[in-house]
């Protein structure tokens, strides 16, 4: 499985917009015979990261069904990326209604 995801992250900017728009992708291999993943992620954000790593660490990733199709992982990058998006459109809602009389 790949895909490419665009999301928004904030960049740490003190003048400008405290967003960036950025994008990561995702290729997962599973192989069933050794019930192992291959994972590539390029250029996730700082909070995808280490959600992964937290993940990988739990005990319940440990289990063979877990490793190989890694479902859950999957669905944590999505949900952390939806999360920035939220609050991105929240920042502009608040922007946009302080502008308009």
């Amino acid at each position: 499985m790949s895909y490419n995801v665009r999301y928004i992250d904030k960049n740490g900017r003190k003048d400008g917009s405290m967003w960036s728009l950025r994008h990561c992708g995702v290729y997962q291999k599973c192989i069933s015979q050794s019930k192992t993943s291959i994972w590539i992620l390029l250029q996730p954000s700082q909070s995808v990261y280490n959600r992964l790593i937290h993940m990988l660490r739990s005990e319940s990733y440990l289990e063979d069904s877990y490793r190989c199709h890694g479902l859950p992982i999957h669905l944590a990058f999505l949900a952390d990326i939806e999360r920035e998006w939220r609050e991105y459109i929240t920042t502009l809602q608040e922007r946009f209604l302080l502008k308009v009389p």
